[in-house]
């Protein structure tokens, strides 16, 4: 699986990791908010990755490992191209 991390300006990384990242050895975590929540949706009947911050559906299925994998490609890409998902305060930026 591919990991993605951006460096912004003030020093805080964004990005789409896996649990391997040795963060201890790479400085202080002061935080790990989520850019989404992923549950099982009695009325859909499947599983769902809302985005925390819009509610946006950016994946939805029959098999959570899939919307899991769905969910981690979404925010790849959104990371790929430069974008910081709605959540994450960029100083200057507003918030």
């Amino acid at each position: 699986m591919e990991d993605v991390l951006l460096v912004l300006p003030d020093g805080t990384v964004v990005g789409v990791w896996n649990d391997d990242v040795p963060w201890q050895e790479i400085g202080v975590i002061t935080a790990v908010p989520r850019l989404s929540h992923v549950e099982f949706d009695v009325d859909r009947q499947e599983w769902v990755a809302r985005d925390a911050a819009t509610g946006e559906i950016v994946a939805s299925g029959p098999n959570r490992a899939e919307v899991l994998a769905l969910e981690r490609a979404h925010y790849v890409e959104m990371l790929d191209r430069g974008d910081i998902p709605p959540k994450v305060f960029v100083p200057g930026k507003g918030g």
